[in-house]
C-alpha cells in the first residue's frame, strides 16, 4: 500500500483524462503563516513520497522567497525548473484557473466579473509587472465569464490587447461567433520589462488604452460594450490590482458652494488584489 502524504488537502481523480480545452478551477484560501503549497497534474492516482506517480504539471507557490516554480516529475526525477518572480496569491481567499491548451498548460491571471457590464465613462485599470522572459500577454474584454483557449468555443470578446515582445508589436482584435476580426497592429511597444500600468477607458465610440498615464492607441467598438461580463489577463505577466473605476460625476456647480478637484475624489472601485 502506497504510504499516503498527511499533507494532501484534496485528490480529484480524473478517470478520462485531460484534453485540449479543458479548464481546472481550484478555489481555496490561504492561511497568514503560508510558506508554501503545490499543486500537481499527475499521471495516476497513487499518492507515495517513495514511488510517485509522474506528474505532469507541478505548480508550487514558495511564499518565503516570493516565487513561483513551475515542474514536471518523470520516472521519479524532476525536470528543469522553471521560476517566475512575483506573488500573484496573498492571505486570504483565491480563484486559480489552469487551461489546458495544444502546446502548454496556461494559467489565467486575474478575471475580473463585471455582472453588470460595462457603460460609457468607466475605466479598467491593470497593474502589474512584466518579466524579463516575456514573449506575449494577453487582455481580452469578453462577453461571458467562461475561460476556453479554443476558438470554437470561446465568449465573444469586445476587446483583445495582445502585446508581443518577440516581434515588438501590439495586436488589437476581437472575437465574434468564434470568428477573429481583422487585426490592428501597432509597430511599437508601450511596454518594457518592470512595472506598469495600464488603462483602458470605454468611450461612446471607442476603447482608449493609456500606458504610464500615456495614450497609446484606440480601438474603434466592433462588439456593444455594454455586453462584456468580464476581464481576463493571461500570458507573460505578473498582475498585482486591478479594477473598474466608474464614470466620474459631474458636479451641480449651482448646488454647491465649493467644487472639488475632480483630481481629489476618489472612486468608488471594484478592486482585486492577486
Amino acid at each position: 500500500m502506497a504510504d499516503v502524504h498527511p499533507s494532501i488537502k484534496c485528490l480529484i481523480k480524473m478517470p478520462d483524462g485531460v484534453y485540449e480545452g479543458n479548464t481546472i478551477i481550484i478555489k481555496g484560501s490561504i492561511p497568514s503563516n503560508a510558506i508554501r503549497f503545490s499543486i500537481n497534474l499527475q499521471c495516476g492516482p497513487s499518492i507515495s513520497m517513495t514511488d510517485r506517480e509522474d506528474i505532469a504539471f507541478h505548480l508550487n507557490p514558495r511564499f518565503n522567497n516570493n516565487t513561483v516554480a513551475l515542474n514536471h516529475f518523470v520516472d521519479n526525477e524532476w525536470g528543469l525548473e522553471e521560476s517566475f518572480g512575483g506573488m500573484p496569491f496573498s492571505e486570504g481567499t483565491f480563484e486559480l484557473e489552469i487551461v489546458c491548451d495544444e502546446s502548454a498548460f496556461k494559467s489565467v491571471k486575474c478575471m475580473l466579473k463585471m455582472p453588470d457590464g460595462v457603460y460609457k465613462g468607466n475605466t479598467i485599470i491593470i497593474k502589474g509587472s512584466i518579466p524579463s522572459y516575456a514573449t506575449r500577454f494577453g487582455v481580452n474584454l469578453q462577453c461571458g465569464s467562461g475561460i476556453s483557449i479554443s476558438d470554437t468555443n470561446r465568449d465573444d470578446i469586445a476587446f483583445h490587447f495582445n502585446p508581443r515582445f518577440y516581434n515588438n508589436t501590439v495586436v488589437l482584435n476581437y472575437l465574434l461567433n468564434n470568428q477573429w476580426g481583422l487585426p490592428k497592429d501597432f509597430w511599437s511597444m508601450p511596454f518594457s520589462k518592470g512595472t506598469f500600468e495600464l488603462a483602458i477607458e470605454c468611450d461612446e465610440s471607442a476603447f482608449k488604452v493609456n500606458v504610464q498615464g500615456k495614450r497609446f492607441c484606440e480601438f474603434a467598438h466592433r462588439v456593444p460594450y455594454t455586453r462584456i461580463k468580464a476581464l481576463t489577463v493571461d500570458g507573460d505577466v505578473n498582475i498585482t490590482t486591478y479594477e473598474l473605476l466608474p464614470k466620474k460625476e459631474e458636479v451641480d456647480m449651482s448646488k454647491t458652494s465649493h467644487v472639488q478637484d475632480p483630481e481629489e475624489s476618489i472612486p468608488i472601485t471594484v478592486k482585486n488584489n492577486v
